[in-house]
């Protein structure tokens, strides 16, 4: 969920469970916390729908016209159609804490970072299967001029459908950007990590477009047939 190295944060910005943040989201439990903030499952008191909430620490968007921007970007998304990126139902600044949040769908299984560390090198049609349904998700976003800047193995998230077959969701876009822009931000810890950055990412220089992605994502492919990632 979080599309970073697990760092615990910090327990003042941590929600307690059964809290309701934002006047509307009741926390049920934490799911994953790390560098950029937390995941909570939460219950939309509006819809009786379970959700996701991602709260992420207030230093990471201090520039203020990021954080008028941060709705935009969060959600720029929302007109692309594609079964491979995860919803996002709301997002914002929440006034009372000074937390940048994100309500999502929330997803039953693991990201790939994950189901890497526990079974090691994954099975090379298994793998295809994977990067083909990111490739049709980034071929839409692509099209329509956004770039996701942090694809890695803990931002692909591996849910199934109904039958049981693997559904991959490419999770964050738009984050990553509001993240590398802001003044406060350290966009190495915070971005993502370099092992998958393109290395005009990495210096800071040229213009960042579809070509980051497809370079990150062979690096995943990489990570995933191997265990390991190349840099390494």
């Amino acid at each position: 969920w979080l599309g970073t190295d697990s760092v615990a944060a910090p327990i003042a910005e941590q929600l307690r469970l059964g809290a309701t943040f934002h006047d509307r989201y009741e926390v049920a439990r934490i799911i994953d916390s790390g560098g950029m903030g937390t995941v909570y499952e939460v219950l939309d008191q509006r819809t009786q729908r379970r959700r996701a909430l991602k709260t992420m620490h207030p230093n990471l968007v201090v520039d203020p016209d990021l954080r008028s921007r941060f709705h935009f970007e969060a959600t720029a998304t929302a007109a692309v159609k594609s079964d491979h990126i995860v919803e996002v139902l709301d997002a914002g600044i929440d006034q009372e804490s000074s937390m940048p949040y994100l309500v999502m769908e929330l997803l039953q299984g693991d990201n790939l970072g994950s189901v890497l560390k526990k079974q090691g090198p994954l099975a090379t049609d298994f793998v295809v299967l994977c990067l083909w349904q990111a490739a049709l998700a980034l071929d839409k976003t692509h099209d329509a001029g956004i770039v996701h800047r942090d694809l890695k193995p803990e931002n692909l998230f591996l849910a199934k459908r109904d039958d049981g077959s693997p559904h991959l969701k490419i999770l964050d876009f738009g984050i990553a950007k509001i993240v590398a822009q802001s003044s406060g931000a350290n966009t190495t810890r915070n971005v993502g990590t370099p092992y998958y950055m393109a290395p005009e990412q990495i210096r800071g220089i040229g213009t960042i477009d579809r070509r980051a992605d497809l370079y990150a994502l062979g690096h995943v492919a990489f990570t995933l047939l191997t265990g390991s990632a190349y840099w390494k």
